[in-house]
C-alpha cells in the first residue's frame, strides 16, 4: 500500500528546520516561517493517504479540504502572532493574503492583497505592469503552433466563390477550415 510518506517527511523536515535553526540560518520573513510551521503541524495531523500511481492521470488532491480544515483547528502562536484567527467563518477571520509578483531580478514585489470578506485589491506600479506585459508576451510565444497541409476536396476544403479577390488562407472554406478556426479559438490564437 503506497502512502504519502513524502508529505509526512517534508512536514517533519519543515518542523525540524523551524525548531533547530530558526535563529541562525533561516533568513526568511517571519510570516513565511509561521505559515510553514502551521502547514507542518496540519500535515502531521493528517492521516496517511494513497499515492497516485504513475500510470493514472493527475486529478485534484482529494484531501485538500481536509488539509485546510486541519490548518484551521491547529492552534499555533507564530512569530507574527496568534494564528488561531483562521477559522471556518470568513466574516470572523482576521487575516489577509498578500499577492506578490516575482520579478526577473528575483525580487518579490507586493502588488495587492485579498481578505476573506472582500475582493482582491491590486495596486501595481509601472514596473509591475511592464513585468506582467512581458510575461504575457512570453506565454503567447510558447503557445502551440501547427502547420496544416491538406488537399482541395469537397466538402472539406474548397475555394470560395470570390477567391480571386482574397489572399492566402482567406480564399478557402469548408469543414476542415471551420474546424481549424474553432481549434484556433480554443487555443487562444
Amino acid at each position: 500500500k503506497a502512502v504519502v510518506y513524502e508529505l509526512a517527511l517534508e512536514a517533519r523536515s519543515i518542523r525540524e528546520t523551524y525548531n533547530t535553526r530558526r535563529k541562525s540560518t533561516i533568513h526568511a520573513d517571519p510570516e513565511l516561517r509561521s505559515s510553514k510551521k502551521k502547514l507542518a503541524n496540519a500535515l502531521d495531523d493528517l492521516p496517511l493517504t494513497m499515492c497516485r500511481k504513475p500510470t493514472r492521470s493527475a486529478r485534484r488532491y482529494q484531501h485538500g479540504r481536509t488539509l485546510i480544515d486541519a490548518m484551521m483547528v491547529n492552534n499555533l502562536r507564530g512569530l507574527t502572532g496568534d494564528l488561531r484567527r483562521l477559522n471556518g467563518n470568513p466574516a470572523k477571520s482576521n487575516y489577509s493574503m498578500r499577492i506578490q509578483l516575482l520579478g526577473y531580478s528575483g525580487k518579490l514585489e507586493d502588488i495587492g492583497f485579498w481578505e476573506p470578506a472582500t475582493e482582491v485589491h491590486v495596486n501595481m506600479s509601472g514596473d509591475s505592469r511592464e513585468q506582467l506585459r512581458k510575461n504575457v508576451q512570453v506565454s503567447d510565444e510558447l503557445k502551440p503552433h501547427f502547420r496544416v497541409t491538406t488537399i482541395m476536396e469537397r466538402p472539406y476544403v474548397m475555394l470560395k466563390k470570390n477567391h480571386y479577390e482574397l489572399y492566402a488562407n482567406s480564399k478557402f472554406e469548408g469543414f476542415c477550415i471551420d474546424l481549424l478556426a474553432e481549434l484556433s479559438k480554443d487555443l487562444g490564437k
